[in-house]
């Protein structure tokens, strides 16, 4: 009989199940949890030359003290990819970065056009929901905040998305084209000064 069997056995799973759900691992996530504990004593097992124990009691306190290692990690991921994000979101949005003036003036066009799509009323409530967007704002607290459901603020906010990618490719097409009435570098006789 191989010691990795004593892995299965139902008082270890009971073991990795119990310290798992002390440490608030939610029922839907207990069988990866599980899954993942487990992978770690095998992998521990494996780098080590000596057995693991044969009795369950032993194999069942050995797997419990590695659930709760796995917690501590996944809640340091949890942590990490936090305040990563938070850094992030500090960064894309301090204060302290200067846009370029081409840049700049492609922000105020941009923001022109939603202005102009938002006040046109195809969209109903289209200001709240751009408003709430350019807070930063989720579609559920969007939802919470209108008094509407999630769906029907996806719905418009999509709505708005695209009516504004259509004006901005609008805008795009028309610098694009060169002007038919006058070439950029017409040159007159008009306007030199002979003297």
């Amino acid at each position: 009989m191989k010691t990795t069997t004593i892995l299965v056995h139902p008082r270890v799973i009971q073991a990795i199940t119990g310290a798992l759900r002390k440490r608030k691992v939610r029922r839907e996530a207990l069988r990866d949890a599980i899954a993942s504990v487990l992978l770690r004593v095998l992998e521990w097992q494996h780098r080590r030359p000596a057995p693991l124990p044969t009795d369950p009691e032993r194999a069942a306190a050995l797997c419990s003290v590695f659930a709760a290692r796995w917690c501590v990690s996944e809640i340091r991921k949890r942590t990490a990819k936090k305040r990563d994000a938070e850094n992030c979101k500090e960064e894309l949005w301090s204060p302290h970065i200067e846009p370029s003036p081409d840049q700049a003036l492609e922000v105020q066009r941009k923001l022109e056009v939603v202005y102009e799509v938002v006040r046109s009323g195809a969209i109903e409530r289209a200001a709240e929901i751009a408003l709430a967007l350019g807070e930063g704002r989720t579609v559920p607290e969007m939802a919470r905040n209108l008094g509407l459901r999630r769906n029907v603020v996806k719905g418009r906010l999509q709505s708005l998305r695209e009516l504004c990618r259509e004006k901005l490719a609008h805008l795009e097409n028309l610098a694009a084209e060169p002007s038919s009435t006058s070439p950029p570098f017409a040159t007159s006789e008009v306007g030199r000064n002979v003297g």
